[in-house]
């Protein structure tokens, strides 16, 4: 078996030419360039003993610009419709849309809240109205049955005054004495009733001065809202007109309140009769045509009395048809 590995490189270079070895083999070997051992067919035998380079730790946390830019798109922007919030990230809503969806959200709600106040406000008027209504519907039965009532006992106490109670008394003692209770207790039913009827009305008169009288502040309040200073500055202008314009009386001008609407079309009527007063062109006088004296019979020029001419010679003269 023969010592010679094939697979093991000869380290020694074959030359063709002896000067050319020898001259190899004085060159030092340190002296070799680094392009001429990179050339070389030898492989260089590595150690596992080397230790190994490792790679180099990321810093750790994110860098600088990554981390701004979560940062901004973790940012969220917060839209109030009404109570009712909407979030949504700054990245995905450019900025003039979020200063027009922020003012419209804005005036949807403004809106939401005057028509609100305007609604309660009506309600809560239509529910007073409503129990000052029943309330005097009430009240107005209640008189009417205790006034039936009492023309009712009425009537039978004037049957029984229309008994000859003393030939009574004579005949039958006992009848007369029942007869006489009983009238006398219808005259005191009678007048109970008749307290009860008074005081029936007086309620129901209060009850209608009360509603008069919350209706009246509503009104005021109402147009007041809608044109600035009306009850204090408008209302008093608007009583004069409607007094020397419609023809109504102190009293009826005075409740302008209690029809608010049928008040502003009057106080719209008065300000389009104001422009047209001061829109109106003034009159100016005709010039005046001068009269010239004319001849009389006799031929001799004179002034000529116009009371001694016709209506026909005064229009000619006057220059009137």
């Amino acid at each position: 078996m023969s010592d010679t590995n094939p697979d093991v490189v000869p380290t020694e270079s074959v030359v063709d030419q002896p000067s050319d070895y020898e001259a190899s083999k004085a060159k030092p070997v340190a002296e070799t360039p680094a392009a001429d051992l990179a050339a070389s067919d030898e492989e260089v035998p590595v150690s596992l003993d080397a230790p190994k380079e490792e790679p180099e730790a990321e810093p750790e946390g994110e860098p600088e610009g990554e981390a701004e830019e979560t940062e901004e798109e973790a940012k969220t922007i917060e839209f109030d419709f009404g109570g009712n919030k909407l979030a949504v990230k700054a990245s995905d809503v450019a900025p003039e849309v979020v200063e027009k969806l922020d003012k419209f959200s804005k005036d949807i709600w403004a809106d939401y809240t005057k028509k609100s106040q305007t609604n309660a406000e009506t309600a809560k008027a239509l529910k007073a109205r409503t129990e000052a209504l029943a309330k005097i519907e009430t009240l107005g039965g209640e008189t009417l049955n205790a006034f039936a009532r009492g023309k009712s006992i009425r009537a039978e106490i004037e049957q029984l005054s229309a008994i000859n109670m003393q030939a009574l008394w004579k005949s039958n003692p006992d009848q007369a004495r029942q007869l006489t209770d009983l009238k006398a207790a219808k005259q005191a039913e009678l007048q109970s009733i008749i307290q009860t009827v008074d005081q029936y009305e007086r309620s129901l008169d209060q009850t209608r001065q009360d509603d008069l009288a919350r209706r009246s502040e509503e009104g005021k309040a109402k147009l007041d809202r809608k044109f600035k200073g009306f009850s204090s500055e408008i209302a008093p202008k608007l009583e004069r007109y409607v007094r020397d314009t419609c023809g109504l009386t102190a009293e009826e001008a005075a409740s302008w309140a209690l029809s608010p609407d049928v008040t502003e079309m009057a106080y719209k009527a008065m300000l389009y009769d104001q422009m047209r007063a001061a829109n109106k062109p003034k009159a100016t006088p005709k010039d005046a045509k001068p009269v010239h004296s004319m001849p009389n019979k006799g031929g001799a020029k004179g002034a000529v009395n116009p009371n001694d001419m016709s209506f026909g010679e005064l229009g000619k003269l006057l220059g009137i048809q």
